[in-house]
């Protein structure tokens, strides 16, 4: 699903798509609602793991920045490989830690890029079945894609895949081991106060009123007969259902205007 459709999406709808998901039952009611406000903020999908709450924090994983990317229509391309030897003696990589750079290409030539490092620690005295465990050389690519993607198309949103390493924030940078921080323990309390005043105390936020008349939008299509005023909605705004009114609905005031307007330039032309 692509990022307009998200951020198009009320806070109902969106925590129904929460529920679906495979993780929701880990998480409070409060985690549920701020992981909607966040995934209709910034256009991520919960459903197919693009975000979720950690710990009261939100992070994004990796498919969903390289959607992201892929939407900006400038991306070029992503490339990584594993750290030479001078490169891990410059950085000053023990042996045992996996370390790769990632080069984002965008278009004009520019790229940016990324280094991912998995801690010998983070690999060892585990069941095995952690991704970290399985394929730590691929966890390494991939914290190296997502600081190289956060710098070309910057997200103020934490890596999913960093969740433990010195760029999250809460790690010994010498030994990998986790540092539990009390100052990113979520107050509960507070994001309920934060969730209340955004959502009406985790209700669905009441939909604006439209702003076009339905009844002249209705005899305006019937006077330029616009039976493709469906189709265009759905591809230009998407959106779907089965009448244009209940199209037009879901669109944001703005995205109203913008229809309104190219009705009434159709109008003029008729």
């Amino acid at each position: 699903m692509e990022s307009t459709a998200l951020q198009n999406m009320d806070n109902k709808t969106m925590l129904e798509r929460i529920e679906a998901a495979r993780f929701p039952q880990a998480l409070k009611p409060e985690e549920k609602r701020m992981l909607a406000m966040v995934a209709i903020t910034y256009g991520f999908d919960p459903l197919m793991g693009e975000i979720t709450i950690y710990q009261g924090r939100p992070y994004v994983s990796i498919d969903g920045r390289y959607r992201k990317a892929q939407e900006t229509g400038i991306f070029n391309g992503i490339t990584s490989r594993p750290a030479t030897k001078q490169e891990r003696e410059e950085w000053q990589i023990p042996d045992g830690d996996y370390f790769v750079k990632s080069t984002v290409e965008i278009r004009g030539g520019g790229h940016f890029e990324g280094w991912g490092r998995v801690f010998k620690a983070e690999t060892v005295g585990g069941q095995g079945f952690k991704p970290v465990e399985k394929n730590p050389q691929r966890m390494a690519e991939k914290r190296a894609d997502a600081q190289a993607l956060r710098k070309a198309f910057h997200i103020n949103l934490p890596s999913l895949e960093e969740r433990g390493t010195p760029d999250d924030e809460d790690v010994d940078i010498h030994t990998g081991e986790i540092i539990e921080s009390k100052a990113k323990v979520i107050d509960t309390k507070q994001a309920e106060k934060d969730i209340a005043e955004l959502f009406g105390d985790g209700k669905p936020a009441p939909k604006p009123e439209p702003s076009i008349d339905m009844d002249w939008l209705k005899e305006s299509l019937e006077k330029i007969n616009w039976a493709d005023a469906g189709k265009r909605l759905r591809e230009h705004f998407k959106v779907s259902g089965k009448t244009v009114s209940e199209m037009v609905g879901k669109l944001t005031a703005e995205q109203q205007k913008e229809f309104a307007k190219e009705v009434e330039d159709r109008l003029a032309m008729s």
